[in-house]
């Protein structure tokens, strides 16, 4: 009876000790993480912009793994002013940002995308995410970690032109001038940017439209609106201009005289110039 009890123990001995040698030998690493194209950084709002890395491993062929991504932010990209919303894909399988999707390990290795899709608001800064690669095996298992992150900075992208009336040649042509008329047929300011601008404006002659042959003598005082509010022109002037759920601004553009009388008839000019800047936060 004790040489059956002592026969019995060893067999669950030699039972679990075959069991614990069977996991184990589940087991393997990431041995490195590379960086393939990367196209984040030059993301535009009519397509998306994609990130790929190769994660290499090693491990025992007879068992099966599979790697499960952890985000710090839960997949936003978090900048100073806003986060990006991004996705992860592989080879096989669409867009996920879920932490429980499981990417498959083929020939030890597996391809991952980090995608932007288009039609994300996206301003110009620095983002950062920080990513944990999980490798797990068949018994779900963690067998090894990898932490890494995401340093994505978008650089400031802005463009300044006319649309509407006079749009294409930036002249316009007031007509007969009137004491106290104002005067809508401007182009409008149209400007792309990704980030907040400050839009600086001067008058070549302070604000007056001079006359083209004795500007010394008559002149005709102004004051010119963007977007309905009025400035006078004696000095350059500045307007801040928020960029807040889209990359595009329409600024229309008026002009009012001033009371006048007693004027050489003639043609009155002026030029305005107008500079937009990225806001330096």
């Amino acid at each position: 009876m004790f040489n059956n009890i002592k026969l019995a123990q060893l067999i669950i001995l030699i039972s679990l000790g075959m069991t614990l040698s069977c996991y184990a030998e589940c087991d393997g690493e990431i041995k490195q993480v590379e960086h393939g194209f990367d196209s984040l950084h030059n993301y535009k709002p009519n397509q998306d912009a994609e990130k790929f890395v190769t994660v290499k491993v090693s491990a025992n062929n007879d068992c099966q793994y599979y790697l499960v991504l952890e985000s710090q932010t839960n997949f936003q990209l978090t900048g100073q002013f806003r986060d990006i919303p991004y996705y992860i894909k592989d080879e096989q399988s669409g867009l996920s940002n879920s932490p429980f999707k499981k990417f498959n390990i083929t020939d030890d290795k597996a391809s991952l995308g980090f995608v932007i899709i288009s039609g994300t608001v996206v301003k110009a800064g620095n983002y950062t995410d920080r990513l944990k690669i999980v490798m797990k095996n068949q018994h779900n298992e963690i067998v090894d970690e990898y932490d890494f992150d995401i340093d994505l900075k978008i650089p400031s992208n802005i463009s300044l032109s006319f649309l509407g009336y006079s749009g294409t040649n930036a002249t316009v042509n007031l007509g007969e001038l009137k004491a106290t008329e104002e005067y809508s047929l401007l182009p409008s300011l149209h400007i792309v940017a990704n980030i907040d601008v400050i839009i600086r404006v001067d008058s070549q002659h302070l604000g007056k439209l001079k006359h083209e042959t004795h500007d010394d003598k008559f002149a005709i005082d102004y004051k010119l609106a963007i977007s309905n509010e009025y400035f006078e022109l004696k000095s350059p002037i500045t307007k801040q201009i928020s960029i807040a759920e889209g990359d595009e601004v329409l600024l229309p553009l008026k002009i009012k005289l001033a009371d006048f009388s007693n004027l050489a008839a003639g043609r009155y000019s002026d030029i305005i110039r107008f500079q937009v800047n990225p806001v330096s936060y």
